[in-house]
C-alpha cells in the first residue's frame, strides 16, 4: 500500500511539470537587482543554494563561468565605467582585468580558459576584442562603422559568434578568431540577438525580439543558418539563453510571470522550470560546470 501511494504521488508530480533538474549539473550564475543594485549570484540548476557573490556599491553584470567552473568573469562599473573583472566562483579574489578609457563588457571565456572575448565601446560603438587573461594584452577583431557585440566562442575555439547591425538590423554572425571569414547566420528584419553556441558546436541558441510589442522568443538555428526553429512563445518575453554543460537544457530570463526571473527549459520535453523568485528581477544567466580540481 505504501509503495502504491509513492507511485501515485510521483505520477502526480510528473504531470504538473518537468522533473527536478539533478543537482550535479553544475551551477548557474546571473545578476540581480534584488538588493538595490546589480550584483552577481549563483544558484543550483534546481533552484537551491542561492548565493550572493558581489557586494559593490556599483553595478556588477554579465557573469560568465570559466570552462573549469572555478572562476567567473563579469563587468563592473565600480571604478567609474564598465570594465572586465574576474573572481573565484565563490566570490573570492575579485580583481580587475581591463583598465581602458572606454566601456568593456559582455565577457566570454575561450574553451581553454586562457582568453576572454568581449565588447568594447571603441570609437563610441561596440567592437569585438579578445583579452589574454595572463598577460593582459588585448586584440581588436572588428573595426568598422557598425555595432558588433556579444561574442561567444565555438566549442573548438576556432570561431566566434556575435551580434552585428551591419546589414541594417541586429543579426547573428560568425567569424574566425582573427576577425576574418565573417558569415551571416540570420536575417528577416526582426532583431536576432545574443547567440550561444551549443556544446556540440552544431547550433546557436538565441532570441528574436519584437521591439514594438516588447516581446521575445527563444530559437535554435544551425550554425550554417539552416533549420531555424522556435522554442518558446513570443508573448512570454524569453531572452538571453545559455546552454547547460550537457547540451540538453537552456537557462534563460523571462518576464512570463510579471518580471524577469531565471528559468530552465528542457529541450527534449519542452517543459520549463522557474528557479528564481524576486520582485526586483534576475538577468543574464550563464550555466557552468561544477568546479574542477
Amino acid at each position: 500500500m505504501q509503495t502504491l501511494l509513492v507511485l501515485v504521488l510521483v505520477t502526480q508530480a510528473a504531470s504538473k511539470g518537468s522533473a527536478p533538474v539533478p543537482e550535479d549539473l553544475g551551477v548557474i550564475a546571473f545578476y540581480s537587482v534584488r538588493d538595490g543594485n546589480a550584483e552577481i549570484y549563483t544558484v543550483r540548476p534546481d533552484g537551491t543554494e542561492l548565493v550572493r557573490l558581489t557586494h559593490a556599491e556599483a553595478d556588477d553584470r554579465c557573469p560568465d563561468i570559466s570552462p573549469d567552473g572555478r572562476h567567473i568573469a563579469f563587468s563592473s562599473d565600480r571604478d567609474g565605467h564598465s570594465q572586465l573583472w574576474v573572481m573565484d566562483v565563490d566570490g573570492g579574489h575579485q580583481r580587475r582585468l581591463t583598465e581602458s578609457e572606454v566601456a568593456d563588457t559582455h565577457p566570454e571565456w575561450s574553451p581553454d580558459g586562457r582568453r576572454i572575448a568581449f565588447m568594447s565601446t571603441l570609437d563610441g560603438k561596440g567592437e569585438i576584442c579578445v583579452l589574454d587573461v595572463e598577460s593582459g594584452e588585448r586584440e581588436r577583431l572588428t573595426d568598422n562603422r557598425w555595432i558588433d557585440m556579444r561574442p561567444v566562442w565555438s566549442p573548438d575555439g576556432h570561431r566566434l559568434a556575435f551580434n552585428s547591425d551591419r546589414d541594417g538590423t541586429l543579426d547573428l554572425y560568425t567569424m574566425a578568431v582573427d576577425g576574418g571569414d565573417v558569415r551571416r547566420v540570420t536575417g528577416g528584419g526582426e532583431p536576432n540577438v545574443f547567440p550561444e553556441w551549443s556544446p556540440d558546436g552544431r547550433r546557436l541558441a538565441y532570441f528574436r525580439a519584437d521591439l514594438a510589442e516588447r516581446e521575445a522568443e527563444l530559437r535554435l538555428i544551425d550554425v550554417d543558418g539552416g533549420h531555424d526553429r522556435v522554442l518558446t512563445r513570443m508573448e512570454d518575453r524569453d531572452e538571453d539563453p545559455a546552454w547547460s554543460p550537457d547540451g540538453r537544457r537552456l537557462v534563460f530570463q523571462s518576464e512570463r510571470d510579471g518580471n524577469f526571473e531565471i528559468y530552465v527549459l528542457d529541450l527534449e520535453t519542452g517543459t520549463t522550470r522557474r528557479i528564481t523568485s524576486s520582485p526586483a528581477g534576475d538577468y543574464w544567466p550563464d550555466w557552468g560546470p561544477s568546479p574542477s580540481d
